[in-house]
This record gives structure tokens, sequence and C-alpha cells, in this order.
């Protein structure tokens, strides 16, 4: 049982888990300051090695939880077959088409005069770098970048750094071990998409930074075995268009999977694991704001996305999806999270959030022996802000498979402050606590539960899951019908991709039918 006399103890904890984040990301700016100042001295970078005939490598990642459609920008448009400008095959293996230019490298692209529309072919091999992509295409004629064969990727050496760039479509390209990111979005760069990439052993993944702008893409990337976050975001787009996080697999981060300090991130369809290895206070996918004044982490998305095995041995998180501090009117939905050292899903100090139909199963593992409180789905604040508040959070089904970790825990800042915590379907294997209150206070009865909520229609029912130990591959549907309801949910769609109609049942990221 978490005890008021405890308080003080998470809180010391927490503070010093930010303390020791914020110099991480100050000493990371300075990495970063050098690095990218190293690019842009670079100029295209590479100094003219010749490219080397050994065979490429494939993405050999999961499939993503669905099609990547690259809604909400048009920079996903067109697929590279027809050009309007030149064509530059890189490499000696690639057929060279009639009329176009073949060079040895990727820095002897002249990209900051290329026209509009054209198209450059990356032959199989491995290329120098950093380079650096300036092009400006536009709306009805990309440019596109992309490898010659799907099958046998070209790998570049170091950092692919996009700056200045315009309606640039990026796919196929393989960085290892680059000095800073293995793809860096910044300086204005706007409707860029990288899709079908691959980036492996680099200090961040994706660095979405310094001023980048709208209209872009990342999908279908496997990122994996970075120092720090697999993408880092910190800029911001505009309602209406968001930029798009989509169908990627993150594995094995030294910190975050994903770290979102930005406003208007459509983040869905991605695969994140085994974050956390190296960096305490990280977690899958993380939203965060540096202060009250920080405007970031608001207004995004995060949907239909797995998040499992995130570790935390040296702090309290290794959740799958945290919305953190002054991070609010975030959206949360139809994701499905376990076997993470932290929750499901935490949210911290954050205002005017939704959190509805995701599932929860077998999270608060606390590897390191770390944690202060644990919980499937929790709802928490600090002492000292006490900012959570408006969050609505139903819909959700979270069951507990550890004794001592209650399906749900809200806190006792969060319980008396005009949230919206239900109905959600808690349940535990282990006959432990349904929903833990105020932090000393347990309840293990759908009236019990609905009082002290002060809503209808929570559960505490068995799920009976197809298969609990197979969430990937559809496990978590269910095979009987809840007794009740949920809040309904016409017109959306569900993890699986089945849209709501009147008279389905709502809990989970699946809708289920009577």
């Amino acid at each position: 049982m978490i005890r008021s006399n405890a308080l003080p103890r998470r809180l010391k904890q927490r503070l010093s888990a930010l303390c020791l984040h914020t110099r991480f990301t100050r000493l990371l700016q300075a990495t970063a300051l050098a690095a990218l100042t190293g690019l842009a001295a670079c100029g295209g970078g590479g100094g003219g090695s010749t490219s080397t005939a050994t065979a490429g490598e494939t993405t050999n990642q999961p499939a993503p939880t669905t099609p990547d459609t690259g809604s909400g920008s048009s920079s996903g448009s067109g697929s590279g077959s027809s050009t309007t400008g030149a064509t530059y095959v890189v490499g000696g293996s690639a057929d060279l088409p009639t009329g176009a230019t073949r060079v040895a490298q990727l820095t002897d692209v002249p990209w900051a005069s290329l026209p509009v529309g054209s198209l450059v072919i990356v032959s199989a091999g491995t290329y120098a770098g950093p380079v650096t992509i300036n092009a400006q295409g536009s709306a009805s004629a990309p440019i596109v970048v992309r490898a010659a064969d799907s099958a046998n990727l070209p790998i570049v050496t170091n950092s692919v750094d996009v700056q200045g760039a315009g309606w640039v479509q990026i796919s196929g390209l393989s960085v290892r071990a680059p000095t800073w990111a293995g793809f860096v979005v910044r300086r204005g760069s706007h409707d860029i998409r990288i899709s079908d990439s691959i980036v492996r052993n680099a200090p961040i993944g994706f660095d979405v930074s310094d001023g980048a702008g709208t209209g872009l893409v990342i999908a279908n990337n496997l990122v994996e075995d970075t120092a720090t976050q697999g993408i880092g975001v910190s800029t911001n787009a505009v309602a209406g268009n968001p930029n798009i996080i989509s169908g990627n697999t993150v594995r094995r981060s030294g910190q975050h999977g994903m770290e979102i300090r930005g406003n208007w991130w459509l983040i869905e369809h991605n695969n994140v694991s085994r974050s956390g290895l190296a960096i305490g206070g990280a977690s899958g996918i993380h939203l965060w704001a540096s202060s009250a004044t920080d405007d970031a982490g608001d207004h995004n998305t995060i949907r239909y996305n797995l998040s499992f095995d995130n570790v935390d041995t040296l702090a309290h998180d290794g959740n799958g999806i945290q919305i953190d501090q002054w991070c609010d009117g975030n959206t949360v939905a139809w994701n499905m999270a376990w076997g993470n050292d932290g929750a499901g899903i935490i949210i911290y100090d954050g205002n005017d959030n939704r959190v509805m139909g995701n599932t929860l199963r077998g999270n608060g593992l606390d590897s390191g022996g770390t944690h202060g409180g644990l919980g499937e789905l929790i709802i928490a604040g600090s002492p000292a802000l006490d900012r959570t508040s408006g969050n609505q959070v139903w819909n959700n089904i979270a069951v507990s498979t550890r004794s001592a970790v209650p399906a749900m825990w809200v806190d006792g800042r969060a319980w008396n402050n005009s949230n919206v915590l239900g109905p959600n379907w808690l349940h535990h294997t282990a006959g432990g606590t349904h929903l833990r209150w105020a932090d000393n206070a347990n309840h293990n009865s759908a009236a019990a539960i609905n009082s002290v909520t002060g809503t209808s229609g929570n559960l505490v029912e068995a799920p009976q899951f197809s298969n609990a130990a197979a969430p990937a591959s559809g496990g978590w549907r269910l095979t009987t019908a809840p007794t009740l309801s949920g809040t309904a949910m016409v017109g959306d769609s569900d993890f699986g991709g089945t849209v709501g109609v009147a008279g389905m049942r709502w809990f989970g990221a699946y809708f289920s039918t009577p």
C-alpha cells in the first residue's frame, strides 16, 4: 500500500529524475550544437570517397499495426515513379535511365540546384556522409530520393541532414552509426517525408528540431539501438495540419523510444519496445514540456500504438505512454501496452487530456525495484504543482497481473481535481486492488468504483481475451462482449480498423458486438 508518509520520498525521486533529465538534455543540446555545426561546416560532406560495392540491408521489422495512409500531409502523396526534373543515379550498380546522370556519392548530387520533380536513385552500396539535403521541390512535383532496390538498401555512414528543404521524399536509406542523429530535419524544412528507412547505433534515430516546419511525415522506418531517443521531436506543427509519426518500429533505445516536445503531432500505428536501457526516467512514448511557459506537449494524438517491455531500473518511469507535466489537450486512444516497468499509461500533472479505449495488461514490473507507486493506469500529480485536472479517462481496459499493482491508481492530487474517471473496465487476475484511490483507499467492486469516481458503468469482471499472451497479433480481441457498453464512440475506428456503430460495446482497443 502507498501511504501518505511515502509521498515525500516519491516527490524526491521525481524531482531527482527531472533534474537528471534536465542535465542530460542540456548535455545533449550542447552535443547537438557541436555536431550540427559540424554537419553545416561539412556542407555536402563525405570527402569525395567512392561507394563500396557491398550488399545493402533490409529493414527486418514487424509489419506496421495497420498500413500507413499518410493522412494529414500532402507530402505523403506520390510514388516517385515519374519525374519532371533531372534524374541522378548514385553509385554504379543501378541501371542508368535515358538522360540520367551518374555520380559516385550522395554528396555529389547538386542538391541545392535540383529542379522541382527531380529523382535521385541510390544504388546498393556504402556511402560516406554526412549528406546535406537542401533541395526544394513543389507540392505537385516533389524531389524524390529512393533506393534502387528496396530489398537491398544503400548504407550511409553518417547523418542525413535535411535543412532548409521543402517537398522532399526520402525512402530506403540505411544510416549506420552516425555522429549525431541518423536523420536530422531542421532549419525551416517543410513537407518532408522520410520512410522505409533504417537507423542503427545512433545517438538519436530521428531528430526533428531547430526550426523544422510543418507537413513532416516519418513513416514505416526501423530505429534500433540508439544511445538516447529513437525519435526526438522539439518543434510544433499547427492545428489542422499535424506532423506525423506513423508505422515505425523503435526498439532498444537508451532513453525514450519517442520524446515529443511539440504540439499537434499525430503518433499512430507504431511499435515501441525496450526503451530506457541506459538512462533513467524514460518511457516508450513520452510527451514532455520543460516548464509552464514551454509551448510544447499539447494537442497531440497518440493512437493505435503498441508500447511494451520498456524499462526503468534507475528511476520510476518505464511507462508505455506518458503524458508528463504541463502537457495538455492530448488524446491517447486505442493503444495497447504490456510488460512495462511502469504504468501502461500515466497522466502526470497534465490538464484536459483524453485517455480512452486503451487496453493495458501486465505492467508495473518494476524490474529495478525503484518505483514509488505502480498501476496499469495512473492519474497522478506532484504536490508542488497539483495540476492534474480536467482529464477524461474512460472506456479503458486495465488488467493487473501482479498482486501489488492496482489496475488503476488515482493519487491524492488527482482524485478531487474535476477529472472524469470512468467508466473503465478494471480487473485483477491476482486478487489485488482494482482501484487505488487517493493513495491509500482500495476499491474492488463496481458499485464502490462508481461511487468514488462519480461515474457509472464501471466493470470489474474478467475480460475474455482470445489470446492474452499475444497482444501484437490480435490476441486482445474479446471473445465475449462485456456486460455493459461503456461510453459510445460511434464513428471512431478501433485498433483493428472497425468503425463504431450504435449498439457496440466500447471498452478497450477493440470494439465488440453484443
